[in-house]
């Protein structure tokens, strides 16, 4: 008569599976977000021929977005900004509904204006979230009327 004898390595085999099934999702939720927003602006598509970039990724900490934003004009950085320095345009943050949800003008601007800056710029956004960025609109205006309108798209971060 043949003696059947159960092998430990099946049910080895499976509890090591499960192991480290629990420890890669595990660290898979506690990673930091690995997504970038990014807006264009292009000066073909807008009367001041305004163009411009504007970066979001979010901090360590995942509670504040870093902007940060180049843009020129056909007479160089000097049309981004009046004779007293401050900016020309205003930078929102809108839903697709059209609510205001965010005034970006200083943290996208900041920077535009001074071409060499190391003072990061934040904002209380999020991209990640469930109240994430992407897919948003951002709209430049001056003047109170639009200029130029770009949605925030996603770009994966290799930082």
């Amino acid at each position: 008569m043949t003696r059947y004898t159960s092998h430990p390595f099946p049910f080895t085999l499976i509890i090591i599976f499960i192991f480290f099934t629990v420890i890669t999702s595990a660290a898979v939720i506690n990673s930091p977000c690995k997504i970038e927003g990014h807006v264009e602006f292009f000066p073909d598509f807008n009367k001041d021929y305004l163009s411009g970039v504007i970066t979001f990724s979010e901090n360590k900490g995942g509670d504040k977005v870093i902007v940060d934003g180049i843009f020129t004009t056909d007479i160089g950085v000097d049309g981004i900004k009046d004779e007293d320095g401050n900016p020309r345009y205003r930078a929102e943050l809108y839903n697709k509904e059209g609510a205001l949800l965010y005034d970006l003008t200083d943290s996208v601007f900041n920077n535009a204006i001074e071409l060499v800056s190391f003072n990061k710029q934040y904002a209380n956004l999020q991209i990640c979230g469930s109240n994430s960025i992407i897919d948003k609109v951002v709209v430049i205006k001056k003047d109170g009327d639009e200029i130029a309108r770009a949605e925030i798209y996603e770009l994966l971060d290799y930082h």
